[in-house]
């Protein structure tokens, strides 16, 4: 599989495989490696569970009677995307809507994702274009696994209005400002989601630097994520419910209509 490297002039580096759903699999400062990869799971035909997986055109599970079946966060991050151009610093990739897309989701539409490092930062730009003649439902989002010693001993500091209850599933004012996720003493993931995030998260691996995660006002949501025993920790901003498409509460593109969205990752301290 094919690995496509950028780097810019501070030694910034970020590893993305166009062939894997335009995953990136190594994002690298001065030596430390901030996202998680399994190269056993890169390699296999499963869906990639490390690195920063792009997720299109819907998030979470769709339910079996969905007007659009899906697998589990779409099919953008288990397609193969074309390379447009590829320069030192930047990757710029496309996926076009065809006959397999077509099948759980009917509508002609091309995404682009350029890659870019500037300064040390890593930038993800997005560019959805409805090229149909019907009004687009359709969701984004993005799964990043941070590497952690322990996601039970790993910081977020962040901020959101409202904090959603796991246990009743009913939104409450969001009362803190950071996180560390706890395991059920018999579970084996822990997770917690908010609403209307402030467009920032920051990630203290408690293994060197922290790494900060910027996102536009595009990301409603925001879910953590980990399974006990992995070194990861997922904190993916997103801007749907699972089945959102068919309920409506997604977003919506209009026939020949572009949306742009950003999200990036930095280095601190």
């Amino acid at each position: 599989m094919k690995e496509c490297k950028i780097q810019d002039g501070t030694g910034a580096s970020a590893v993305i495989l166009p062939e894997k759903g335009g995953t990136v699999v190594s994002y690298c400062v001065r030596g430390q490696e901030f996202f998680y990869r399994d190269d056993e799971n890169l390699s296999s035909p499963e869906r990639p569970r490390c690195g920063v997986p792009f997720l299109f055109p819907v998030f979470g599970r769709t339910p079996p009677d969905s007007p659009y079946p899906m697998e589990i966060h779409g099919f953008a991050h288990t397609s193969s995307w074309r390379v447009l151009s590829h320069t030192p610093c930047q990757l710029r990739t496309e996926l076009l809507s065809g006959p397999e897309t077509r099948k759980g989701y009917p509508f002609s539409f091309r995404v682009e994702l350029t890659y870019s490092l500037e300064d040390g930062r890593l930038i993800l730009r997005q560019k959805y274009e409805n090229l149909g003649t019907e009004t687009m439902p359709y969701a984004f989002g993005f799964h990043p696994y941070f590497s952690v010693e322990d996601p039970e001993t790993a910081e977020v500091s962040f901020r959101a209005a409202m904090e959603m209850n796991m246990g009743t599933g009913k939104p409450a004012p969001c009362q803190r400002d950071t996180l560390r996720l706890k395991f059920p003493e018999k579970g084996s993931e822990a997770g917690a989601f908010f609403l209307q995030p402030a467009g920032y998260a920051v990630i203290d691996p408690g293994n060197g630097r922290k790494i900060r995660m910027r996102f536009d006002e595009s990301f409603s949501r925001l879910v953590f994520w980990a399974v006990r025993g992995k070194p990861f920790l997922c904190v993916e901003p997103i801007n749907s419910s699972p089945n959102g498409l068919a309920t409506g509460d997604c977003l919506h593109l209009a026939p020949g209509a572009v949306r742009e969205s950003e999200i990036s990752f930095e280095a601190i301290n």
